[in-house]
C-alpha cells in the first residue's frame, strides 16, 4: 500500500468511527430526554443536540457510502443507555462533555491536512460541528437559555447544504 493509499485509508477508518460517534451522540440526546432528573426543563437543547448529530451523521454516511445495519444503531443505544445513567441532570452532562469534546476534535483537526480531496469537505464539516458543540455546551454552562443560544444554527444550516449539494468526490 502506497503511503497517499495508506493515508486515505486511515483517514476513513477515523471517519467511521466518527459515524459510529456521531449515531452514539444522537442516541445519547435521544435517551437522556427520558433520563435526566430535569430532561422537560432541557427538551429544546437536547433535540437540537440530536438533530445536529444525526445531520453529521447523515453527512458522514452519504460521503463515506456506509451502509449501516441494525447492528450499528444497537450498539450506538447499547452505548447510549450505559453512559446516560452516570449523567442524574443536565449540569452533570454539559460539565462531562466539556470536558470530553477536545479530545475527538485534535483527531479530527489532525485529520485535515492529510485528508484526500474527496473527503477534505466532510473533515472540515466534522471539525465545524465539534466546534459548535463546544460552544454552544459553554453557552449553556454559562446560563444562557436555549432560544438565545444560536451556536448549532450555522453548522445545522451548514449541514443542510452539504446534504443537499455534496461537493463531488471520487
Amino acid at each position: 500500500m502506497t503511503d497517499a493509499a495508506s493515508s486515505d485509508f486511515d483517514v476513513r477508518a477515523q471517519l467511521l468511527d466518527a459515524w459510529r460517534g456521531e449515531l452514539f451522540g444522537a442516541a445519547l440526546m435521544r435517551t437522556l430526554r427520558h433520563t435526566l432528573a430535569d430532561a422537560d426543563d432541557h427538551e429544546e437543547e437536547l433535540h437540537r443536540m440530536e438533530r445536529v448529530e444525526m445531520l453529521m451523521a447523515q453527512a458522514l454516511r452519504e460521503t463515506l457510502r456506509i451502509t449501516p445495519g441494525p447492528a450499528d444503531v444497537a450498539a450506538a443505544n447499547d452505548r447510549a443507555r450505559r453512559v446516560a445513567g452516570g449523567f442524574p441532570d443536565w449540569t452533570d452532562f454539559v460539565a462531562a462533555s466539556i470536558v470530553a469534546l477536545p479530545a475527538p476534535l485534535a483527531r479530527f483537526r489532525a485529520l485535515e491536512p492529510v485528508a484526500p480531496p474527496s473527503l477534505k469537505a466532510v473533515v472540515r464539516l466534522l471539525i465545524e460541528h465539534e466546534e459548535q458543540l463546544v460552544v454552544y455546551l459553554d453557552s449553556c454552562a454559562a446560563g444562557r437559555p436555549a432560544n438565545q443560544n444560536e451556536a448549532l444554527h450555522t453548522v445545522e444550516a451548514r449541514l443542510r447544504v452539504y446534504l443537499i449539494s455534496p461537493p463531488e468526490t471520487d
